[in-house]
């Protein structure tokens, strides 16, 4: 992730609330051969307790990004489920995939 932001094929923005510091979400825009153009937002950090108008006034940000990209869809992979999955549903997100893992040893 860290290369992709220094190249520019990620964007990371520094979220901040009155002055102050609440977080970061790092974007990218894929598009694979023959599909639409969508929005991967790659990592969200934030504290899931903020106020529905910081997360308002965030997905607005991002709404606008998205329209200005030209992209179908933003997508958001996370491993805090039922925390986000909460705050998602409040924001018109609907959960897409489930992700099973088992550690190979």
């Amino acid at each position: 992730m860290y290369n992709d932001i220094l190249s520019g094929a990620a964007i990371i923005w520094a979220g901040f609330f009155d002055s102050e510091y609440i977080g970061f979400i790092v974007t990218q825009i894929l598009q694979a051969p023959g599909e639409e153009r969508r929005m991967l937002i790659r990592s969200i950090y934030a504290n899931t307790k903020l106020s529905d108008e910081v997360y308002q006034e965030g997905f607005q940000i991002l709404d606008e990004h998205a329209k200005k990209m030209q992209v179908r869809a933003m997508e958001f992979f996370t491993t805090r489920d039922k925390a986000f999955e909460r705050k998602m549903k409040q924001h018109k997100w609907e959960v897409k995939y489930v992700i099973f893992e088992r550690e190979v040893i």
